[in-house]
Formats: structure tokens, C-alpha cells, sequence
């Protein structure tokens, strides 16, 4: 009696969830901004997937003294698509897994998708079927009612209806059951690809792609210590996860110029992905530990004046001593840099001005409107990362006093080049 009084409060706040405006104030928990994020992607893709890896894990977090804010759990750790069981031999105890993390001073976060497998009993119940009358949740076939199946990295799949209010209301009270149960603080959700749903109907004809994708970043409402993909994320609503990105110094180049361009599209609030990239592909299993230290370093300099920073390799285990001890100290530096950044974060919650922003935004007229690796944190700090194998930068310096780290006051507007730029330096300038 009391889930269904549970369910049918669900089903009410997400009617009014779906036709309401974005709200002004959302702030994302203060978590995001203060500490390091650790995504477990890389490290249990390495080592093996499951409890035992991911305790290990933890534990090693806290030893090595990383001040990791939020530890992110992801990888296939359902039964499958939509089952919302823990997969049984990999995850004996999952509740002991999340009360460990807790344990540390760690928010618990696990990966999370709409997929619901079309071989379970979950789809049998929730597809359309008229002959039982079932209840309809599922993105259907434009044609007729039946499922549509879409494609993505952990196979084919059908997926909820977001844009449907009592679905919408469903999957949230199954989101939240299942929080409540395992002690979890929020998800990091699948992405879902436009050009699959593009192929998919919706509860009403005349709705697309774009209403599924704002119903989706809705759900930050309730789960607000969540990280979508920055490609699903629509206004100032979710946190958008920058693109996974190779171990190379192309791709590292990459990072700046996509946090401005969510800026510009009205989505403030972003966390990048792994420190020196996080896709397990660049690294081979006889070839785990070939890191380009220099290039993670930097990558780590890169993420200090960012909004957040997240890290998915174990940098005590990839990295010499005095390489790791670097990146401590950037840590160190964006955690000098929280009260600003909070500062400028709930700025942005209430009027959606960027936290991260382009050059030509703050000072326009001045030539900035050209690919500029650099960017303003707020109005006040300059801030130009070591982005080139050659360890050189040229900072491009507006009309003003502005002070480096050490204390030198450069006169703009002007081009400091910079050359062999220490890995312990990252070059930043504050307005005067």
C-alpha cells in the first residue's frame, strides 16, 4: 500500500516536472566542486570487474591520500538492462561495497541507464501489448506500438519514455527504490544517442528527440549528485560529463574548446572526464602502465581551475612518485580555488552565466573571437594550461594589470609566450 502511495506521488510530481520551466536556483551538491571525482571505468577494466576490485580500490584512494569527493562505480554491474539487481558473483554484498565508500568520506555514485533488455520480464511488462492492455513505458517503433530497440555499447536494448508522464513517474520511483536500498548518492547515466532516438516514437506524435533528452536531464532534480553525457544535456538543469577522451596530447587540446562551447549552449555546470584520458582501449593489458607522465601531469593542471576535476587511472600507480606528488598539489590548488568556484557556480545556477567562459564573452572586441587555448574562471582569472608535448603556451592577455602565481604583474594587451613550462607550473593571471 504504501510503494503504491509512493508511485502515485511519482506519477504527479513528474506531470509537473515535464511542463515545467527550467528551475532557477538548481545548484549541484557543493561534492562536485570541492574534491577530486574517481571513476572506476579505467582501473576495473584493468584489474577485473567487481566487489572485491572496486573495495580494493577504495581503500587505495584513501591510503595513497587522494581527497577524492564522489568515487563513481561503472561498468556492467546489473544482471542486465533494466533489471535493477546487482549481478550476484561480482556483487555479493553491494550494500557493504557503498558503506566502505561511505567509510572513506566518499559520495557513492553508480552508473545508470533507461535500457531495459527485450529478453526479460521487465520489458514483457512494460512494452505495449494489446492483447493485455500492458502499460505502455517503452519508446516505441514510429510505425505501430511496438518496442523500438535501440543500439548502444552494451548491445540493443529498449529504453523507458521518458516523455511520458506516468513512465517518467515509474522510472523515478524505481531510481529512487533502488537509491534507498543500497545506500547510493546518485547515478552517472548512459548516454543515449540522438541519432537512435531519432528513429523512435513518443508518447505524443508531435514529440522528438529533444523532449526525450529534456525529460532525461529532469531527473537531476531529484538526483542532483549525477553526471550525464554532455551531449544529452540540455540547459543548466544536470551535469554535463565532457566526452571521453584517448591518452594523446590531440586530445587533450580538445577539452578546452568543448567546455566553452557548453557554455555558450546555456550548460554551466560540467565535470571533464578521467585526468590523461580514460578510455581503457589506449591501454592494452601488456601495456598497462605505458603513461606518458608528462602528458597526465599536464591533464591535471588542465582540470585544477575547472569546476571539478575527476580522475580514472590510479595516478599512484601510474605515475612516479614526484609525478603523483604534482598532481596532489593541483588538487591542493583546486581546493584553494573551491570558495570562488562556488561562488561562480551559484551565480550560474541562478542566472546560467558559464562558470568556464571564452575569451570574446568577457572582453569582447579585443580579437579574442578566434580557437583560444585559454579561458576565464569567472570574471577575475585568466587561466592558460600547458596543452602542447613541447611544454609551451602563449597566453593571450587582455587590456589591464594581471599577476601570475608568482607574483609578476603583466601590462595587457599583449602575447606572453611562455617556453618549458615546468610541470609544476600552471600558468593562470588574476585581474587586478
Amino acid at each position: 500500500m504504501i510503494r503504491r502511495v509512493l508511485l502515485a506521488s511519482a506519477f504527479a510530481v513528474s506531470a509537473v516536472a515535464l511542463a515545467a520551466e527550467s528551475p532557477v536556483g538548481l545548484l549541484p551538491p557543493e561534492d562536485f566542486f570541492t574534491r577530486p571525482q574517481f571513476s572506476s571505468r579505467f582501473e576495473l577494466a584493468l584489474r577485473g570487474f567487481g566487489q572485491r576490485t572496486a573495495e580494493a580500490l577504495v581503500d587505495e584512494i584513501a591510503t595513497n591520500g587522494l581527497p577524492v569527493g564522489v568515487f563513481l562505480l561503472e561498468g556492467r554491474w546489473a544482471s542486465y538492462p533494466g533489471s535493477m539487481r546487482f549481478e550476484a558473483d561480482e556483487f555479493p554484498a553491494p550494500a557493504a561495497l557503498f558503506g566502505r565508500i561511505h567509510a572513506r568520506n566518499m559520495r557513492a555514485v553508480i552508473s545508470m541507464s533507461c535500457y531495459v533488455s527485450p529478453d526479460s520480464r521487465a520489458y514483457r511488462h512494460f512494452r505495449y501489448d494489446p492483447d493485455t492492455r500492458a502499460l505502455d513505458h517503452l519508446l516505441h517503433r514510429p510505425q505501430d506500438r511496438s518496442a523500438a530497440i535501440i543500439r548502444w555499447q552494451d548491445g540493443c536494448s529498449a529504453a523507458w519514455d521518458l516523455t511520458k508522464p506516468m513512465a517518467f513517474g515509474y522510472f523515478l520511483d524505481v531510481l529512487t527504490t533502488f537509491m534507498g536500498t543500497h545506500r547510493i548518492d546518485g547515478f552517472v547515466f548512459e548516454p543515449m544517442a540522438a541519432e537512435a532516438l531519432a528513429e523512435c516514437g513518443f508518447h505524443r506524435p508531435e514529440m522528438g528527440t529533444d523532449d526525450f533528452l529534456a525529460a532525461y536531464g529532469r531527473l537531476a532534480r531529484y538526483f542532483p549528485l549525477s553526471l550525464y553525457p554532455a551531449g544529452n544535456v540540455k540547459g543548466a538543469e544536470a551535469v554535463a560529463r565532457l566526452t571521453m577522451r584517448h591518452h594523446s596530447w590531440r586530445d587533450l587540446g580538445r577539452i578546452i574548446p568543448e567546455a566553452l562551447a557548453l557554455g555558450r549552449r546555456g550548460v554551466p555546470f560540467f565535470a571533464p572526464d578521467g585526468v590523461g584520458g580514460s578510455d581503457p582501449a589506449d591501454f592494452p593489458s601488456d601495456k598497462a602502465n605505458t603513461v606518458d607522465q608528462a602528458l597526465f601531469v599536464r591533464s591535471c593542471a588542465l582540470q585544477a581551475l575547472f569546476p571539478m576535476m575527476q580522475f580514472a587511472h590510479a595516478p599512484w600507480r601510474v605515475l612516479s612518485a614526484e609525478n603523483f606528488a604534482l598532481c596532489r598539489e593541483f588538487v591542493r590548488l583546486h581546493a584553494t580555488f573551491a570558495p570562488y568556484i562556488l561562488e561562480q557556480a551559484r551565480l550560474a545556477a541562478k542566472t546560467g552565466t558559464p562558470i568556464v567562459r571564452a575569451m570574446d564573452d568577457v572582453f569582447p572586441g579585443q580579437g579574442f573571437d578566434r580557437p583560444l587555448q585559454q579561458f576565464m574562471l569567472g570574471p577575475k582569472y585568466l587561466v592558460a594550461p600547458v596543452v602542447s608535448a613541447d611544454g609551451s603556451v602563449t597566453a593571450e592577455i587582455p587590456s589591464g594589470a594581471w599577476k601570475d602565481p608568482r607574483g609578476m604583474t603583466v601590462e595587457g594587451p599583449r602575447s606572453l609566450r611562455l617556453e618549458k613550462v615546468p610541470l609544476s607550473f600552471l600558468p593562470y593571471f588574476e585581474r587586478q
